[in-house]
């Protein structure tokens, strides 16, 4: 792989953990074979990028935007290019409020927004541009536009999934340890004094240390302390601090020393030496420190702010930033200091290592898709909606950030799950009528196209088709259309929307990249357009235990018989009605406000029930009907019947491709024609009818496998 990493300006003049973290990982991907190059301008980074193609960028710290701000502005010019960000998330918020009193009340967006304004007007770190001053719209579009986000700990993945409301995207790779040599110490030489190797600024919080070894000293504690780093800049009134605590512990008898950073090769020998290492920041994504500690075998005192300190279990001891606190800690640990105990963990913490789960992580980076043509997530209609509820949970699972259009009429006005965005669009229908949906599809359609996804999947072509037919209108990802179960031959439309219908399947498949068909009937009938086709079935889940029937539904388990559909001609509700009613009661389940239900309420032994998405009463009422019928003449795979055959409900089918399709030899068929003789047959022989379809089901209808089969045909719309 060709891989870009992508660092602030400052990563080789003020080296710290991020800069050992940049050139160790690099060199380790490089001798697993891959091209990696370290770039720290804007100007060497744009040339790069224009120069040759890539395969991914690698960010260092989501906070420091001006280095983020770059990498989104790649992600989005150049398609098809990963982009993956290590987090370094590091709370500054109790550090600001000492720093200034203004800062304690001010949202962190906002004060991250100025610090990087201050930093660019004095020269000290590129220009973050002009996005930043709307920091809360900023910070989510730098989360949400990464393909993946690098955390050190699982403690910090997790902080990152509830801030932005991410999934599987964030990922927890621990750091390696091992590119300090180890030097052994002569024969019989025992380590001496304490050290603290940090850049002194304050959320490292060396005065804290420095104050301790004062106490200590009044009580009689003789090892030295040495510290080892350079100021920061902008950070001299932290300095004047440390200089001051430094006279006062030395006044109080203390061996206290500031020392200029270490080059590598005095670092490890200076750990070699040492009883033990403080890292008392005030937060630290990981703390590379106490790896580094650990590896050479010194005791470690750390505060709760290092989140990789509390990884170490019982090798490391961690103790609130209270004087009383560490005293005790630290006394504690240099008893033990002579003990030479050694580290499992930091043995297994090596570059090779984090390298190895780094390019995996490569390998399985998925991207950003949207899914527009249902009425949106959760689930409250079925149909479309189940299969975005399923897919957007599932695809979400696997590492995609989903967004969904979703109505702004839809009943659920508050819902998250991570990594799944709910796009909500303006919905006239309601008052419209049908003529809405194409407002609320093109108002979809355009907003996909703003968002840049990788990829693109409508579902259906009826209202969205003019839209999908206009390429600068739904934008430059890749579509993957789901085809309707063929509209057009509803028996419920007249010739002129019949044509229309004609119309919109085959516009919207001549823009599509993909085509998309639940059922092999309906992937033979794709064929006719010279697009490629991937047949993915509906999905089901196996219900749960059913409850007893209600009592006040009247009846008696295995003694009716069952009909869910839309009350329309070419589902045969009313002629099985018909033919069943004289024979047992029929309840049907649909809105039955159209010239079919008023024509069902006229029947006896009818028991109309209305749409329900009730689902502990739907699945009572599949699981004690003596008969279900499914009369579906039109379509791909129906949803009602996988809910049917998962339910073990007896089976009454009309004759087609499509239902024999799924159910070959496991119902029994009727036709329009022979219905009432069929039917009656049906009811008659129902005990000897199969119930048992898991077999049919396991085999393409279960959700896992068809969330894997829509990854796999969305990752090879962009790969």
């Amino acid at each position: 792989m060709k891989l870009l990493f992508f660092a602030r300006k400052s990563l080789w003049s003020q080296p710290g953990g991020d800069s050992v973290q940049v050139e160790q990982t690099a060199a380790a991907l490089v001798r697993r074979g891959h091209q990696a190059v370290v770039a720290t301008e804007v100007g060497e980074f744009k040339r790069l990028l224009a120069s040759e193609p890539w395969d991914l960028i690698h960010s260092i710290n989501l906070g420091r935007w001006a280095d983020q701000i770059p990498c989104l502005w790649a992600r989005k010019r150049y398609p098809g290019l990963h982009w993956v960000v290590s987090s370094v998330l590091v709370d500054y918020r109790s550090y600001d409020a000492r720093r200034s009193p203004l800062a304690g009340f001010m949202h962190q967006n906002w004060l991250e927004a100025g610090k990087a304004i201050l930093r660019a007007i004095q020269g000290q770190d590129r220009w973050p541009g002009w996005a930043t001053l709307r920091p809360h719209r900023l910070a989510h579009d730098l989360a949400w536009n990464a393909d993946a986000l690098v955390a050190t700990t699982e403690k910090e993945a997790a902080e990152l999934r509830a801030r932005w409301n991410l999934g599987a995207s964030v990922h927890a790779l621990p750091p390696g340890s091992d590119h300090l040599e180890l030097v052994p110490r002569p024969q019989g030489q025992l380590r001496r004094g304490w050290m603290l190797p940090a850049r002194v600024e304050g959320i490292k919080n060396q005065v804290f240390a420095v104050e301790l070894w004062g106490v200590l000293a009044s009580l009689g504690f003789t090892e030295p302390l040495r510290l080892y780093g350079d100021a920061a800049p902008n950070h001299g009134r932290y300095r004047d601090r440390l200089l001051k605590a430094i006279k006062s512990a030395r006044a109080a008898g203390a061996d206290v020393e500031w020392n200029p950073r270490l080059e590598p090769d005095a670092l490890a020998a200076a750990y070699g030496e040492a009883r033990g290492v403080l890292v008392p920041s005030l937060s630290e994504t990981y703390g590379l420190t106490v790896a580094e500690a650990r590896r050479a075998g010194c005791q470690v005192v750390a505060s709760p702010g290092v989140l990789g300190a509390l990884e170490w279990g019982d090798e490391v001891t961690v103790a609130p930033l209270e004087l009383n606190a560490w005293q005790a800690a630290l006394l504690a640990a240099d008893a033990q200091a002579d003990l030479e105990l050694g580290s499992e963990r930091a043995g297994a913490l090596t570059w090779d290592r984090a390298a190895e789960r780094l390019e995996a992580l490569y390998a399985g980076l998925r991207g950003r898709v949207y899914i527009s043509g249902s009425r949106g997530i959760p689930n409250r209609y079925g149909g479309y909606e189940e299969l975005v509820d399923h897919l957007a949970r599932g695809l979400s699972a696997k590492g995609w950030r989903v967004d969904v259009a979703t109505s702004s009429t839809h009943p659920v006005t508050e819902w998250s799950h991570p990594g799944i965005r709910r796009r909500t669009h303006r919905d006239p229908e309601p008052w419209m009528g049908s003529a809405g949906q194409f407002l609320y599809d093109l108002l979809s359609i355009r907003d996909a196209a703003s968002q840049l996804p990788d990829a693109h999947l409508s579902l259906g072509t009826t209202s969205s088709a003019p839209w999908l037919a206009i390429k600068p209108l739904r934008g430059r990802a890749p579509l993957a259309l789901h085809l309707d179960g063929l509209e057009w031959m509803r028996g419920k439309y007249g010739p002129a929307v019949q044509r229309y219908l004609k119309w919109a399947e085959r516009s919207a498949a001549g823009a599509a990249d993909l085509l998309l068909a639940d059922h092999p009937e309906m992937a033979r009938y794709a064929a006719r357009y010279p697009k490629p086709c991937s047949e993915i079935a509906y999905g089901v889940d196996d219900p749960k235990p059913a409850l007893e029937l209600d009592p006040s539904l009247n009846l008696q388990p295995g003694e009716y018989a069952l009909v869910i559909a839309r009350l329309v001609p070419e589902n045969h509700v009313r002629i099985a009605a018909e033919a069943l009613s004289s024979l047992a009661p029929v309840v049907v389940v649909g809105p039955f406000d159209n010239p079919e239900g008023r024509a069902l309420q006229k029947l006896p032994n009818v028991h109309l029930l209305g749409g329900q998405f009730d689902a502990v009463l739907l699945g009572s009422l599949r699981a004690h009907c003596g008969l279900y019928i499914h009369g579906h003449s039109a379509g791909g795979t129906n949803p009602s019947l996988l809910q049917a055959m998962a339910a073990g409900c007896a089976i009454a089918a009309h004759d087609n491709a499509f239902n024999r399709g799924i159910l070959g030899d496991s119902a029994h068929y009727f036709t329009a024609k022979g219905a009432h003789e069929a039917l009656a047959t049906a009811w008659t022989q129902r005990g000897t009818l199969p119930r048992d379809h898991r077999a049919t089901l396991d085999r393409e209808y279960r959700w896992p496998v068809v969330v894997a089969q829509y990854d796999t045909a969305l990752k090879g719309l962009f790969a």
